[in-house]
């Protein structure tokens, strides 16, 4: 909070003399037993806002005696006034940017961790002529849907703290203020990641601001030059970042905070930690699918250049009908996207609690509409409707008419070749069967015409030998793909245990690098630590012992792993997805 605001300072110093007061007229209210230790301390969770968190130990006193509270409320009272008359820099500086470098249509979204810095930043920049909305965990879920809709509509600003811009995406936006900076690297990673993200089509600017010859000038030294956060993805090194967390606040607490040379040991260290590390890291690669080798550009290049066989719009379309014929209807919506209406029958059935749902099935909207529902597979209510013919009991022939094709009749086929097992493998695959029986068959790649449909209810003498004919070179087909899904399977199979084998080995690195760290850590301790670190001294002896344990445990887990992948078959599996009578135009 220091290295935030003035504004943040002196409202805290202002809450903690309040509570100063009430402790000098009720003496039996707190005591000195209230206080956090600092083993308490170090083992602090993040939280989700820090100004909660500190205003739930403000009342915690330092001071025993009347006169002793009474010194420390004089000594706050001054340090409130002379924050008063100071003219916070960092606000200052902030203004100046925006007002220089950021363009009038540019959306910019500005985080800090204290709701006071949030609020004094909300009053400067509205002063100043922006129009400013903020976001934060406080808020309930309808204020920060309208604070979102705000800024992607209308507002230039948002101010967001941790908590306020978890799980949202803004990369309608693509300018970043860090106005204060977390202690967990992680956490910096996550912010950057509200804007860098799939329909993100700027380059992310991002700001760091750091007073200079405070602890928050150190960490931002560490992040760009020792871990180099904001040139290459940190995901994989949470484990090691979340230890660098906890040193940072051990340093900041500690009577060493104001020594650069023995924070450049520490940072050193960091440095030396996340070098290896990331050393690892690129052997786990090579094994592990790791979100943090997900690239934007290339699945932006790969999205644009595929030829889907369906888009949203006949997802749209075939809802749609489907809604139609089991009884509801969709229709668009005078505030955006389409409303999907449900009978009370078809609520019941697909055992919905509403009978009116709305939200988007393009996907470009929904990047841009994160108030409304994406209609898309994986989404409850979509998955049940395009289910209701699939499960309908009935089984339907449909006659239709296709403009360009031979007279005919013809009996047309549409079937699903599916693996089974490990191996992904799908085929659709298309039949037509003429009166000589003669089957051409080609795999569906892309949507098929379905024609119009025609009046008629006679079916050639020959339809059953059709069906027959059908059933053979779809057997024939069957066996072929049963030979590929058999050679993948037997690929997947190397790689599975060649990925296993790896993932084995740097399991085992990783736990013995821990226990040498413990034991030296422990050895060290024994010999020169302090009252506090001996008293942890059995519980990390028993962290100790489990490491061990674990290691000794881990070749056993790889012999199980290793057979499991052993036993796994693939094999291939048909459905009938439609047939029809067709004749020609």
């Amino acid at each position: 909070m220091l290295a935030s605001s003035s504004s943040a300072i002196r409202e805290a110093l202002r809450k903690r003399i309040r509570k100063l007061r009430e402790r000098i007229e009720a003496p039996d209210v707190g005591s000195r037993g209230d206080r956090l230790t600092e083993e308490e301390m170090e083992n602090w969770e993040d939280p989700r806002e820090l100004s909660i968190v500190a205003e739930q130990h403000d009342h915690e006193v330092g001071s025993d005696t009347h006169g002793e509270i009474a010194s420390e409320v004089a000594l706050l009272e001054g340090l409130a006034d002379r924050l008063g008359k100071v003219r916070d820099s960092k606000a200052s500086r902030l203004l100046k940017t925006i007002q220089t470098e950021i363009a009038p249509g540019e959306k910019v979204l500005i985080f800090t961790q204290f709701l006071q810095t949030q609020s004094f930043l909300q009053k400067t920049l509205e002063i100043n002529g922006y129009e400013v909305e903020i976001f934060n965990g406080v808020m309930d879920q309808r204020e920060k849907d309208e604070a979102a809709r705000r800024f992607r509509d209308k507002s230039q600003i948002l101010v967001a703290t941790e908590a306020g811009g978890e799980g949202r995406n803004f990369q309608f936006a693509h300018i970043m203020f860090n106005y204060d900076l977390p202690w967990n690297p992680m956490k910096v990673e996550q912010r950057i990641g509200r804007l860098d993200r799939i329909g993100q089509r700027e380059d992310v600017v991002i700001y760091n601001f750091a007073c200079q010859g405070t602890i928050e000038e150190r960490i931002l030294e560490v992040l760009q030059k020792r871990i180099r956060l904001f040139e290459e993805s940190v995901g994989p090194l949470d484990p090691i970042l979340g230890e660098v967390e906890k040193e940072i606040r051990r340093f900041a607490l500690s009577k060493r905070a104001t020594s650069r040379e023995e924070f450049e040991q520490v940072a050193a260290k960091w440095e030396r930690r996340v070098k290896e590390a990331r050393m690892l890291e690129e052997e786990r690669k090579n094994f592990v699918l790791d979100p943090a080798t997900f690239r934007r550009d290339e699945a932006n290049r790969l999205v644009a250049k595929r030829t889907a066989m369906a888009e949203f719009s006949d997802l749209q379309d075939h809802i749609g009908k489907s809604l139609r014929y089991f009884g509801g209807r969709m229709a668009n919506h005078p505030d955006g996207g389409v409303g999907l209406y449900l009978s009370g029958g078809l609520q019941s059935r697909l055992k919905t609690r509403s009978s009116f749902h709305r939200g988007v099935f393009d996907y470009r909207l929904a990047l841009e509409r994160e108030d409304l529902a994406f209609f898309a597979f994986g989404h409850e209510l979509v998955d049940a409707i395009v289910q209701l013919p699939i499960d309908f009991s009935e089984a339907l022939a449909c006659h239709r008419r296709v403009k360009g094709a031979k007279m005919g009749p013809f009996l047309e086929f549409f079937y699903a070749i599916e693996g089974e097992g490990p191996v992904e493998f799908g085929q659709f695959v298309h039949h037509m069967v003429g009166e000589d029986l003669a089957v051409s068959e080609r795999q569906v790649v892309e949507m098929p015409t379905i024609g119009a449909a025609c009046q008629t209810s006679e079916l050639p003498q020959w339809f059953e030998m059709g069906i027959e004919a059908s059933k053979s070179k779809l057997a024939a087909r069957r066996n072929q793909a049963r030979i590929e899904v058999d050679s993948l399977h037997r690929k997947w199979t190397e790689e599975e245990l060649e990925r296993t084998r790896r993932t084995h080995e740097y399991r085992k690195v990783r736990l013995k690098q821990r226990i040498e760290e413990e034991s030296a850590w422990i050895e060290e301790k024994e010999r020169i630590g302090t009252p506090r670190e001996k008293r942890v001294l059995p519980a990390r002896r028993g962290m100790l012992e489990k490491n061990l344990s674990r290691l000794e445990g881990l070749e056993g887990e790889f012999r199980q792993a290793v057979e499991a992948i052993k036993a796994k078959r693939s094999d291939v599996s048909l459905r009938v997805l439609a047939a029809a009578l067709v004749v020609g135009e």
